[in-house]
């Protein structure tokens, strides 16, 4: 997906947990070996209550390492008590290869903020990747922050994103910040909507924090890009109508709209309040109240 840069440099640092007593390497020892004795107790024909009773000791435990490692926030609208991200521990579960952090959000999931450590996070592509081995998670820990997919597993509850356009932050590594994207989020094909959310990824080396909000500008349909969704709407008509219908054309055909909206993005009157709104999110990640 082609960047469109902006104009202002924004830096984001969002603090540690000042001197927590737990470890990322602390965590990872306990969840790993708590979700496999989890593993072997459900395998071994444990009763539900009795599987209930231990998911709710290992959850209570998950939860308190986690605040000690991240420590709490308190951010307007959204929920006092974070959500631990990965939920459930152990494997027949929804959720159980969600990314392991906390999560704040409100009650829509429309804003959302997931923190994390680097080191969790890596471990967690590692592991997704060798028990995936055909997913994006083969391609690394520093790629899979800029796949749309990562929301999936992180902030979307159980909708996925679909980013049209990404926007750099003027001179900002994007080893650092790699991914402030516009888009949608949706549980279906619903066409080629407009965008409504703003996404943010961010990575310092020691803390990862994956960002979410919907978009208060209201972005028009870019005339540009009228031909390229039209035909891209009308293949998408001719595969859902048709049995055994080749997706090849349809593919190439959304990404060509994309590639449009991204070329045009910038010269729409619109962009600089949407610019704004990017820095905002990008403000809240550095200081989430």
């Amino acid at each position: 997906m082609k960047k469109i840069l902006l104009a202002s440099v924004v830096s984001v640092l969002l603090p540690m947990a000042a001197q927590a007593a737990t470890s990322s390497e602390d965590y990872l020892a306990y969840i790993d070996g708590a979700r496999a004795k989890l593993a072997q107790e459900e395998a071994a024909g444990k009763s539900i209550e009795e599987m209930g009773k231990a998911f709710d000791e290992v959850g209570a435990k998950q939860r308190s390492l986690l605040e000690d490692l991240l420590g709490k926030l308190k951010i307007k609208g959204m929920a006092d008590e974070p959500m631990v991200s990965a939920g459930p521990a152990y494997t027949t579960d929804i959720g159980y290869d969600n990314l392991d952090g906390l999560l704040y959000a409100d009650d829509e999931m429309t804003r959302t903020l997931l923190v994390t450590t680097r080191r969790i996070y890596d471990h967690w592509v590692a592991a997704e990747a060798k028990s995936k081995p055909d997913s994006m998670f083969v391609d690394g820990a520093d790629k899979v922050l800029q796949y749309d997919d990562l929301v999936f597993y992180t902030v979307g509850g159980d909708a996925s994103f679909t980013g049209y356009a990404d926007l750099s932050l003027g001179s900002i590594d994007s080893n650092v910040f790699p991914r402030i994207s516009v888009g949608t989020l949706s549980q279906d094909d619903d066409g080629l909507p407009e965008p409504n959310i703003l996404l943010a990824v961010k990575s310092d080396g020691g803390k990862v924090a994956i960002a979410t909000t919907l978009i208060k500008t209201q972005l028009k349909p870019i005339k540009a890009c009228a031909k390229a969704k039209a035909a891209r709407e009308a293949e998408w008509k001719k595969v859902v109508t048709t049995d055994g219908a080749d997706s090849t054309k349809l593919g190439e055909l959304t990404d060509a709209y994309y590639d449009c909206y991204a070329d045009n993005l910038d010269k729409q009157k619109e962009f600089d309040a949407l610019s704004k709104e990017a820095e905002a999110l990008a403000a809240f990640i550095n200081n989430p109240k």
